[in-house]
């Protein structure tokens, strides 16, 4: 008698009214503790509580008669299965409204707010409402299936359009140091385009790391000694630089004699 059930308990004590056959006393008192038939006291009864869910849009957990006696029945299986039924269909219902809101939006400048829309196409120029207030213009890279892929960076304002004209390999540039590692300083030549100096370029004698030499913030002129587009990857050398500029006093004196 370990794994009776409280409804089997309630059924043997006669809480659901006579029994359809006779209890013999002595099973009755094994399984419930009491020989005689003892009716349910149902003003002491309390209904199962029927909360309304958020997550189905605010229904009711059970909405009609027949959902109502489920619940009392079977309180912990009718509440995972009544509940996952209204959810199920306040997301079916989720498409329509959808739809609605696309009809709107054919008829007004394209913004996206989250809701849906008419997919526009790549390449055109939108306007990206990121929260309540807020308005940025964005650029439609690409477009796959339900999934549409924005950027900030514009083609004609990408500083890496024409780098391989502005920053090639032999130009000596001037740049200001960003960030410092033990390997190498990062110097930015322009909003967006940082190139590395290798701390074995920074000087002719050894340097430990560029924090010894070198400061945030500091302007440095050095020779861009490789340049890798795809990689966006740019490397400068003071050395190379300072080598380069002897060099060319060494000859206009040798010119000048």
């Amino acid at each position: 008698y370990s794994n009776k059930s409280s409804q089997f308990v309630g059924l043997v004590k006669g809480e659901y009214g006579k029994t359809p056959v006779k209890i013999d006393p002595e099973f009755r008192f094994k399984i419930c503790g009491v020989r005689e038939e003892t009716p349910y006291d149902t003003s002491k009864y309390k209904m199962q509580p029927n909360p309304e869910l958020p997550e189905a849009g605010g229904v009711k957990l059970a909405a009609d008669e027949k959902e109502v006696l489920l619940l009392e029945l079977f309180p912990l299986v009718a509440k995972t299965f009544l509940t996952n039924e209204k959810v199920k269909a306040y997301e079916a219902s989720k498409p329509a409204a959808a739809a609605e809101t696309e009809s709107v939006a054919e008829e007004k400048p394209i913004t996206i707010t989250g809701q849906a829309v008419m997919a526009p196409l790549p390449g055109r120029v939108i306007e990206l409402k990121v929260k309540v207030g807020d308005q940025v213009k964005a650029f439609i890279k690409d477009i796959s299936g339900e999934k549409i892929a924005l950027s900030l960076k514009f083609p004609d304002q990408n500083p890496w359009t024409n780098a391989d004209e502005k920053f090639a390999i032999g130009t000596v540039i001037t740049g200001r140091v960003a960030r410092m590692t033990d390997f190498g300083a990062f110097v930015e030549l322009e909003p967006g385009v940082d190139a590395l100096l290798h701390v074995s370029q920074i000087a002719r004698e050894h340097v430990d790391k560029p924090a010894d030499v070198l400061k945030i913030g500091q302007q440095i002129t050095a020779k861009i000694v490789d340049f890798n587009k795809d990689e966006k990857k740019i490397s400068l050398s003071i050395k190379a630089y300072e080598a380069d500029k002897e060099k060319a006093a060494a000859e206009e004196a040798q010119t000048e004699k």
